[in-house]
Formats: structure tokens, C-alpha cells, sequence
């Protein structure tokens, strides 16, 4: 048993199902609220990781740079330094080569002394 449709009673469904469909063819307000929220955080994330990639490039272009000042200041302080011994190393030698010998010179003198006041009060005692 089987029912057959008139043209009429198809047309009447068609048009029943394409209204349903109409009633759920739209998000419901929290689906749409989803959407745009997700949507937002998503377009806040593009800009984010376009400014992080810009910030990104611009620390390795300041590494290269402060690499090349690094190697000038660097060259800079070994020329410094290459005058200055040749203008303060004999100077500087010849101090502690003076220091040195007053040193060892008064210690020898110290000990010397020592061993005559040990002498003497060993006789005169």
C-alpha cells in the first residue's frame, strides 16, 4: 500500500521542507557569538605573529650589526693596548724589578740584623 502523491500535495511538501530548512538554515545567537569571537582571536593571532616576526628580524639585523661593532671595539682596544706596552711595559718592568730587589734586598738586611742581636745577647747573657 503504497500512496501516491498528487502534483499538488509534492508542491505542498517541497515548499514545507524548504521552510523548515529555512528555520535551521542560520547559527543560533551563541554559534554566531562562537564564530565571531573565534574569528577575532584569530585575526588578533595574524597580527601578533606578523609583529613578532617583524620584531624577530629586527634582533638578527641588530645581532649583525652589533657583531661588526663588536669586532671594531675589539680592534680598537688590542691597538690600545699595543701602545700602551710599548709605551708603559719597560716602565712597569723596571718598577717591579725595583720593588723586587728592595724587598728581597730588606729582607736580607732584616736577617742579617736578626742574627747579630741573636749573637749579641747570646754573649752578653
Amino acid at each position: 500500500m503504497k500512496h501516491s502523491f498528487n502534483d499538488d500535495e509534492i508542491i505542498a511538501l517541497k515548499n514545507k521542507w524548504v521552510e523548515e530548512g529555512r528555520e535551521h538554515s542560520s547559527p543560533s545567537p551563541l554559534t554566531k557569538s562562537f564564530m565571531e569571537q573565534t574569528k577575532n582571536e584569530l585575526t588578533n593571532l595574524k597580527i601578533t605573529m606578523a609583529e613578532f616576526k617583524k620584531d624577530l628580524e629586527f634582533i638578527k639585523d641588530s645581532l649583525v650589526s652589533n657583531e661588526e661593532q663588536h669586532k671594531e671595539i675589539i680592534e680598537k682596544i688590542d691597538s690600545f693596548c699595543e701602545g700602551l706596552d710599548k709605551k708603559y711595559a719597560p716602565r712597569i718592568l723596571w718598577t717591579i724589578a725595583v720593588w723586587v730587589g728592595a724587598i728581597i734586598g730588606s729582607t736580607i738586611i732584616l736577617g742579617i740584623l736578626g742574627l747579630i742581636a741573636q749573637a749579641y745577647l747570646k754573649f752578653n747573657t
